[in-house]
């Protein structure tokens, strides 16, 4: 682990994991992805030097977020075919079935 507050730019701050930057006062601070650990710095910075961490932290959760309700709803669709397609099956079934009670065996079985 490094002392953050030697490193004097972004680029040098975001090579370590354990520092976030802090543009406002131009200061490395230690830091995580949720941020400064102790003083807070609302632009923050972490591993990269062009997005804000706050706004690139809630980028990645809305996107994830997406994902998942994309995957849901290609679940949910694929459970509903699956149904209509046993419904639809077992409807040829019981017509079949009244067909055959309605004109006799069929002389083609």
């Amino acid at each position: 682990m490094s002392d953050c507050s030697s490193f004097s730019s972004c680029d040098t701050c975001k090579s370590d994991i354990t520092c976030t930057w802090c543009p406002e006062e131009s200061q490395c601070r230690e830091g995580h992805l949720w941020g400064p650990s102790e003083t807070p710095c609302a632009g923050w910075r972490w591993k990269q030097c062009a997005i804000p961490g706050n706004i690139l932290f809630i980028g990645t959760c809305a996107g994830i977020g997406l994902i998942l309700l994309i995957i849901f709803i290609i679940v949910c669709r694929c459970m509903l075919f699956q149904r209509r397609k046993k419904a639809m099956y077992a409807d040829y079934i019981r017509y079949e079935d009244v067909d055959s009670e309605i004109s006799g065996p069929s002389k083609y079985k």
